[in-house]
């Protein structure tokens, strides 16, 4: 069984370009998801946004700036989003 990491319940998007040699994502951080929970979700916002992505570190990274439709979505999910 998978475990899911603790977190303060505040799920972070943020729109960043440092380390990445200049190519801009959206970075997703603080889900209460498991590592393959966290993959589905990945792989259905690439989906949605018809761009790439990965999954690092506990935290989702997809090509591009989606901070805004992220940020819907996941407050529809009903996680508290900053």
């Amino acid at each position: 069984m998978e475990e899911v990491p603790r977190t303060d319940g505040i799920v972070r998007v943020q729109y960043e370009t440092h380390g990445r040699k200049g190519k801009r994502v959206t970075v997703i951080r603080g889900l209460p998801l498991s590592q393959s929970s966290l993959v589905q979700l990945a792989k259905r916002f690439k989906q949605q946004f018809g761009t790439g992505g990965t999954v690092q570190d506990l935290s989702i990274e997809i090509q591009g700036d989606h901070s805004d439709q992220i940020k819907q979505e996941l407050k529809k999910q009903g996680y508290t989003v900053k």
